[in-house]
């Protein structure tokens, strides 16, 4: 129902001086040994019977876990160093930045974040190919399929020319000449580029296909 964390005032020492540090808990790395841990029940009175009643809630007891830090255990805090009004040095979470509290010194510490980093540079050009990758697909699907449409268009042409070729070869040629082109290929089927289309989509109205 309720945590409540309270912190004892601890420092660092190198041998030339003390320097705070507030809020480690929170920071990266740092493992506390567990001293003690303890159950304590609640008991039972009128009055905690009367909230837990009216709370609908029944507190069985408090849990109290003891973490300590060994004196002497050598640590390497990174984080934002501070002096306040007294002159006191405190090292406390940043407002940006890593805020670490570990048992492994500053080379282990910037050996550790190294790796990472090239695993991000990694992911990164990984991320960067697939882009590539991506708008070449992109380029080249927009590439087949204007070729796609100019093979339409010139079997549309040609099946037309077929067509007039037979029109005027049995004599059905209209009154006026030649039929225009582009009624002709208006005409044609586009599945089939042979029967002229006779078939209506409902409910858009489109003519473009035969009933084969």
């Amino acid at each position: 129902m309720l945590s409540v964390s309270k912190e004892v005032p601890w420092y660092l020492d190198d041998g030339t001086g003390r320097v705070y540090v507030v809020g480690a808990r929170s920071a990266a790395g740092l493992i506390l040994t567990v001293a003690s841990e303890v159950f304590e029940e609640s008991g039972r009175t009128l009055v905690r019977g009367t909230l837990d009643y009216l709370q609908g809630l029944k507190m069985l007891g408090v849990k109290r876990t003891e973490r300590v830090l060994p004196t002497g255990t050598s640590l390497t805090v990174v984080g934002e160093a501070i002096k306040d009004d007294v002159g006191t040095i405190r090292i406390q979470r940043p407002h940006k930045g890593p805020f670490y509290a570990s048992p492994k010194s500053i080379d282990q510490l910037i050996l550790n974040l190294g790796k990472w980093a090239k695993l991000y540079q990694l992911a990164s050009m990984g991320f960067a190919a697939f882009g590539v990758f991506l708008l070449a697909k992109r380029a080249l699907d927009h590439f087949l399929q204007r070729k796609r449409q100019r093979e339409f268009h010139k079997k549309a042409r040609a099946a037309a020319a077929q067509r007039q070729a037979r029109d005027a070869e049995g004599g059905n040629g209209t009154s006026d000449g030649e039929p225009k082109k582009d009624q002709l290929v208006l005409e044609i089927c586009v599945i089939c580029l042979e029967q002229e289309y006779n078939a209506v989509f409902v409910p858009c109205g489109h003519m473009c296909c035969c009933m084969n």
